[in-house]
């Protein structure tokens, strides 16, 4: 998303604070895994085209060392 590549991930990681900690099955191989994990906002928050995500900076904060 940051990139500006709007094309369909196999996997989308979607955050969200009630959510199911769990995989959503699609067609043609996509899927959402859901995770209920803290929120960006405050300065990690970013907003493009309506869409609220992670700072590049914040999110590479969040990513676990072994990634």
């Amino acid at each position: 998303m940051h990139s500006g590549n709007r094309t369909v991930p196999r996997q989308l990681f979607a955050r969200a604070p009630d959510a199911k900690n769990r995989i959503t099955k699609f067609r043609h191989v996509t899927s959402i895994l859901q995770m209920r994990v803290n929120i960006a906002s405050g300065d990690a928050l970013s907003v493009k085209n309506d869409l609220r995500m992670f700072t590049a900076e914040a999110a590479l904060n969040e990513i676990s060392e072994f990634f």
